[in-house]
């Protein structure tokens, strides 16, 4: 894939994208990349925040039913929505990624409760997406 960045005449930075096998390429105003990227960021973290929620509700709803504290793991809840994806999730990151990266990482954290996990991520894509805001006034410092 052949990437470009040129800066036009009139002082504009254009993303030239020339897309996989020879497709047409993409035309991006710089501001406007960074505006999409930030909104699909900032709706990852959205989505990875209402999940934090649902799995802390859950979490609540079967303590409350039990009258001790209950708290769910990542990994059991994903092996009891789809055991075959996380088979395939420890294939992959141990064929192609590091068969250590498994055993001490991916397992730490799929030992933790989902909540935390889903929140930590919202949190982590949130802060890549965020923007300093603008000064307050016209002679602001900069």
């Amino acid at each position: 894939m052949k990437d470009a960045c040129r800066l036009l005449g009139n002082g504009s930075l254009v993303w030239i994208s020339h897309g996989p096998w020879g497709a047409a390429p993409t035309l991006c105003m710089g501001r406007e990349c960074k505006v999409t990227m930030r909104f699909l960021l900032r709706a990852i973290s959205l989505i990875a925040l209402a999940l934090a929620v649902i799995a802390g509700v859950i979490d609540a709803i079967k303590s409350v039913a039990a009258s001790q504290v209950v708290i769910s793991p990542l990994g059991a809840v994903w092996f009891g929505l789809s055991p075959d994806t996380l088979n395939l999730a420890q294939a992959v990151i141990q064929r192609n990624v590091h068969p250590y990266l498994w055993d001490p990482v991916v397992q730490w954290i799929l030992l933790q409760p989902a909540w935390a996990v889903f929140l930590v991520l919202s949190l982590f894509f949130y802060l890549i997406a965020w923007r300093r805001p603008k000064p307050a006034g016209r002679f602001a410092a900069r």
